[in-house]
């Protein structure tokens, strides 16, 4: 891994072993356990575009070789950027999101026997890609009273030192408001090497009611 101040990356190779394969149970070449070999992950946190517009930017991107000894293997580019829009003011906070997930494929399908005959084609391959737009916005404010309790403050005095003592009682009241959306894409001819290849559509609205005392 490396990071500076606005960028990061990290560089990891990863391998599952599946006990249910080998050491006398099923062949080690009907194995379908994918395997990272290797994965890069690049970074871009989260700051503002212009320090005078309240706008700010964030991306990630991942490009990654799955192995499997038995199904499908390729290499899996992916680039999310995303911006955000943070509005404040007396009355409470809205914050707006909106992103992009391009998603490309470089497929290698195994090799299949060629039919009526004992010969073996060689590996396939083949090119997907998916673009998913999503956002989401929420929103927020805050209700608050202190309340005065009976117990008068500690005097400042050696004696009270490392003592302490409850003068009031704040109580916050936080409804909170928000959005998320993401539409429905056709994924099925595209690889499956993990649960990011297979994004459920969303439509969900969120309420809350939060209550804080402090």
């Amino acid at each position: 891994t490396r990071d500076w101040e606005r960028a990061g990356l990290a560089l990891s190779a990863e391998y599952t072993q599946n006990p249910g394969f080998g050491h006398g149970n099923e062949s080690i070449s009907e194995d379908p356990t994918v395997q990272r070999l290797p994965q890069l992950d690049a970074f871009w946190h989260q700051g503002r575009v212009l320090d005078a517009v309240p706008l700010e930017f964030a991306a990630q991107g991942q490009a990654g070789y799955f192995y499997r000894r038995n199904g499908t293997r390729g290499a899996r580019y992916e680039i999310n950027p995303r911006v955000t829009l943070p509005v404040t003011s007396r009355f409470g906070g809205i914050v707006a999101n909106a992103g992009l997930r391009q998603s490309v494929y470089d497929t290698e399908n195994p090799s299949h026997s060629i039919s009526g005959s004992s010969s073996t084609a060689p590996p396939r391959e083949s090119s997907e890609n998916r673009t998913l737009f999503e956002y989401d916005v929420a929103g927020t404010t805050d209700f608050a009273r202190v309340y005065a309790l009976a117990s008068p403050a500690l005097p400042v005095t050696t004696e009270s030192v490392g003592q302490s003592r409850n003068v009031a009682v704040r109580h916050s009241i936080q409804p909170r408001l928000e959005y998320f959306y993401r539409p429905q894409e056709d994924q099925d001819s595209n690889p499956y090497y993990d649960s990011d290849d297979r994004l459920l559509p969303r439509t969900e609205m969120v309420y809350s009611l939060t209550n804080v005392i402090t």
